[in-house]
């Protein structure tokens, strides 16, 4: 388990509230912008960062940052788990409302491993795509 982070097996936790709205933050990156962990298989989980679909489009340079760590870490993380010869990976996605329905019906069909949102590419392009 993470230092500062809910152990989450083999279940679904979507949560989209964040500390300024009264959620309850499942793990936190920056000011709680990491509102949920999503399990995508038995040792596959999806790290959600919510966002407004305004940030599609004009992504702020906070979240633009608050991605590329994010990625960073989770990158370092599964490295780390390979090391250890821990199965589980994590992937992270920044998610808006634009793309739920997207996001969800790959969920069901057990296809989010590789998923990217719109905000991810907007993301991947403001920070000059260094993945």
């Amino acid at each position: 388990m993470l230092a500062g982070c809910h152990n989450i097996r083999d279940s679904i936790a979507v949560q989209i509230g964040n500390r300024k709205a009264g959620g309850q933050v499942v793990c936190g990156i920056g000011d709680g912008g990491l509102e949920s962990t999503v399990t995508i298989s038995k040792h596959d989980r999806d790290a959600v960062g919510i966002k407004v679909d305004d940030e599609i489009g004009d992504p702020s340079p906070e979240n633009v940052k608050k991605y590329e760590y994010a990625v960073e870490h989770f990158k370092r993380l599964n490295q780390w788990l390979e090391k250890e010869k821990v199965t589980t990976r994590y992937q992270f996605n920044m998610l808006t409302p634009k793309d739920y329905n997207k996001f969800f019906n790959e969920l069901r069909k057990g296809k989010l491993a590789g998923f990217t949102s719109e905000i991810d590419v907007a993301m991947r392009k403001s920070d000059g795509d260094k993945e």
